[in-house]
């Protein structure tokens, strides 16, 4: 037998390491009773929004990406370099597209004409300013659908969360 590890049991053992984490188990426990929003999550818990999506993401990078799609809202990420780190099935359905066309790429080259619009001057806002926003806009990707969102720092870039509030 080998001393090296096989790279299924290092992925196992990544997946272990990032649950055993007292939130993180907290996380799971609860979504394992049905979908919750990252705000649900974030009461539940008594935490930040930030700090839950944080711990979402780390869960995510360790595999469990299904932890972003049963929070039943939108998110997605971008980093310092507006590159899309993360995107939920939520926000491929928003957007129309897969999450693999748009991961790694420059938010405003994967939806052209946003930057120039309220929506993309609260990016930059948020991005500068380090303070979470909470507001409900217009869709810019469906006309006469309105949204409630939320821009918050996620490492040293942003994390999104939005939802179709049009009744």
């Amino acid at each position: 037998m080998s001393d090296t590890p096989s790279p299924s049991l290092d992925l196992t053992l990544d997946v272990l390491r990032a649950a055993a984490e007292e939130t993180r188990l907290r996380i799971l426990a609860l979504l394992t009773e049905g979908e919750l929003a990252v705000g649900e999550l974030a009461q539940a818990l008594d935490q930040s929004q930030p700090r839950v999506s944080r711990h979402l993401k780390l869960l995510t990078e360790a595999g469990l990406a299904t932890i972003l799609d049963s929070i039943g809202e939108g998110f997605y990420a971008v980093d310092r370099d507006w590159r899309l780190i993360l995107f939920n099935s939520y926000a491929a359905q928003h957007f129309r597209c897969k999450p693999e066309d748009v991961l790694g790429r420059v938010v405003w080259d994967a939806f052209p004409g946003t930057r120039e619009t309220g929506l993309g001057r609260l990016f930059f806002q948020v991005m500068e300013s380090r303070e979470t926003i909470r507001s409900e806009t217009e869709s810019i990707v469906i006309k006469g659908r309105w949204m409630a969102f939320q821009l918050f720092p996620l490492g040293d870039g942003l994390g999104i969360v939005f939802r179709d509030t049009t009744k």
